[in-house]
């Protein structure tokens, strides 16, 4: 997973789609072989935190901008994970949570 390189990204759409971002240098890497079952939550391993400080790092972000982590598989067609976003249904759309802590 990665971030996309942008203060407010745009939604995803046939002609701005996901493989077409620019995304920043962070990565988190997911592996699983456990089948993603229609209408269940799965929790993507890995922290997210370096993906989200790097775009709330870029010159111009503010509180509140639309956030794009993209997902990038590189397994057999059969391992490949489909998930939704917020502009499919919002029942069904991906949730981020994010815990912060002050930092003394």
């Amino acid at each position: 997973a990665a971030a996309e390189a942008a203060v407010a990204s745009a939604a995803f759409s046939t002609a701005s789609r996901p493989s077409q971002r620019t995304l920043l240098a962070p990565r988190v890497l997911h592996a699983t072989d456990i089948q993603w079952v229609n209408n269940t939550w799965q929790p993507l391993a890995g922290e997210l935190a370096p993906l989200l400080q790097a775009v709330i790092n870029q010159t111009g972000w503010a509180s509140g901008n639309p956030v794009a982590l993209i997902l990038r598989g590189n397994g057999p067609a059969w391992s490949r994970k489909r998930f939704t976003t917020a502009e499919g249904t919002a029942g069904r759309a991906p949730r981020l949570i994010v815990t912060y802590r002050a930092v003394p």
